[in-house]
């Protein structure tokens, strides 16, 4: 949408984390954003380059041009370099251990992903390979790989008795043990799966993982891609919170445009049109931006709430203060 209103960067949830800690966040008066050193502001860069227009570059970036002040600033400790600190790898390591095995532990729980039938059926497995390589092959990614050394480790994984799942969930304390127990020995061997070294050339990383460590978690990501996301249930949910987004989008931008609609904005983005003269010191893009930063700063919950008061179908209640 951002696009299509000519702003070429667009948004994407990494660069929009950047803008929040250096200009959105609010931490005291001296300063805007949380005032990060440089090495706070490196650690967030899991991608540490701006925006291409083409290529991998062009699908997830680090920086808005609206932050590149910010960003080369931080970027000065990697001079010449596109390499991921330290801190950020180390960090985007500890985000794949998170979300791959809590994620296949709360899913199991709420009987989406069917990890007993996986683990005790070798047939289950193999079918769950042959669709995640196809989703990969249709998405364009791990394209060289080989697709055995991913079978081969989830296989392995799933089959040598560390998995002591042979049912579904039933909520029992027995159960719950067992998989606090599975939880704390993948996490544990995943942490322990990394070692820091000194790059020789600014390209490699300053973290290594454990090939079998990374193949693993590869695998059990895509539990959750495959019977969580890919779920045909998901789809009228997320066809709803698209059209929210959309319609927030298209009325906010429409309330920028003219202080007479002003009112419709929350108190938080109203501030920065409080005037005519304020509305002309913003461009167009300026006021995009403004918009996208609204909507990405709402939970889901208040995205709900306030398109259904704009649309009428809930009224709400005149005494309470849309403060986002």
């Amino acid at each position: 949408m951002a696009r299509r209103h000519d702003v070429p960067d667009g948004f994407e949830g990494n660069a929009q984390s950047f803008r929040v800690v250096t200009k959105l966040a609010v931490r005291g008066s001296t300063s805007r954003g949380l005032n990060l050193t440089r090495a706070g502001l490196n650690a967030l860069l899991k991608y540490p380059w701006m925006r291409a227009t083409t290529g991998k570059k062009s699908r997830k970036w680090g920086a808005y041009s609206t932050e590149q002040k910010e960003f080369e600033w931080a970027r000065t400790l990697h001079p010449g370099s596109e390499r991921k600190s330290a801190e950020a790898e180390i960090m985007d390591w500890a985000d794949d251990i998170a979300y791959s095995v809590h994620d296949m532990e709360d899913f199991f729980k709420a009987g989406k992903i069917p990890l007993d039938r996986l683990v005790r059926d070798r047939r289950e497995r193999k079918e769950f390979c042959r669709s995640v390589f196809k989703n990969w092959q249709q998405r364009g990614e791990h394209e060289g790989d080989n697709h055995k050394d991913y079978e081969h480790a989830f296989d392995t994984l799933l089959g040598h008795g560390t998995f002591a799942v042979d049912r579904p969930f039933n909520g029992t304390r027995s159960q719950l043990e067992k998989l606090r127990d599975l939880a704390s020995v993948l996490i544990t061997n995943y942490a322990d799966a990394i070692q820091l070294r000194r790059p020789k050339n600014p390209s490699d990383p300053c973290v290594i993982i454990d090939e079998g460590a990374r193949l693993e978690i590869t695998m059990l990501k895509e539990l959750t891609w495959q019977y969580v996301i890919r779920d045909p249930s998901l789809a009228t949910q997320q066809h709803g919170q698209r059209r929210i987004v959309q319609e927030l989008f298209e009325m906010f931008l429409w309330a920028t445009a003219d202080p007479a609609r002003y009112d419709l904005l929350p108190v938080s983005s109203l501030e920065q049109f409080s005037d005519r003269e304020a509305a002309l010191r913003h461009g167009h893009e300026d006021r995009v931006r403004v918009v996208l930063d609204l909507i990405a700063g709402m939970s889901e919950q208040q995205a709900v709430e306030l398109h259904h008061r704009l649309q009428g179908i809930t009224p709400g209640s005149s005494l309470r203060a849309i403060l986002l």
